[in-house]
């Protein structure tokens, strides 16, 4: 019914850990979960998990942990112009070459800094599409479980946030 860990150092217990076995989605249990559908209305996807109800993804929690997605539908987008009209084509190929290094690196950080809209969700999200998820609210009565794009992973030292700019340090490392 369940299995138990425990790491020791030095005959010392470390830490101590218990799995059980069971379908409920716990907070911080990490998941590649399938977009079932949008919800416009809502501004929310809903994920199946794996569990009896699907999770509940908000828009604004579905961008931090797919930036390459994010990145290849701006690139797609800045991209549409230039193939309507063969005009504006060469006109970006004359700016491009106009711009010296250190302005062609603000217009590249322009581009990737903009803004997302909730309206450009179902253009990067389609139903039947993969995505990495963690629970943050564990599911109560006839709702699903509340989920996020946003994954860390806690140690005993460090947390590890693989989609954030953020770093921090624990004030228990001494040296």
């Amino acid at each position: 019914l369940e299995r138990r860990f425990v790491m020791l150092r030095n005959g010392r217990i470390e830490a101590y850990e218990i799995e059980r076995e069971d379908n409920i989605p716990k907070v911080g249990d990490i998941y590649l979960g399938r977009i079932v559908n949008l919800d416009p209305m809502l501004q929310a996807a809903f994920v199946d998990i794996g569990a009896q109800k699907n999770a509940f993804l908000h828009y604004h929690d579905m961008l931090p942990g797919n930036s390459e997605l994010i990145e290849e539908f701006q690139a797609a987008a800045d991209d549409l112009p230039q193939r309507k009209n063969d005009k504006s084509e060469t006109l970006s190929v004359k700016r491009r070459t106009r711009l010296s290094g250190s302005a062609r690196s603000k217009a590249e950080t322009q581009r990737r800094n903009r803004r997302i809209s909730t309206a450009d969700i179902p253009c990067i999200f389609k139903p039947g599409s993969d995505i990495l998820v963690q629970v943050v609210k564990a599911p109560i009565s006839t709702k699903g479980a509340r989920v996020t794009t946003d994954i860390s992973i806690p140690g005993r030292f460090l947390v590890l946030m693989p989609y954030s700019e953020h770093i921090g340090l624990s004030s228990r490392i001494e040296s």
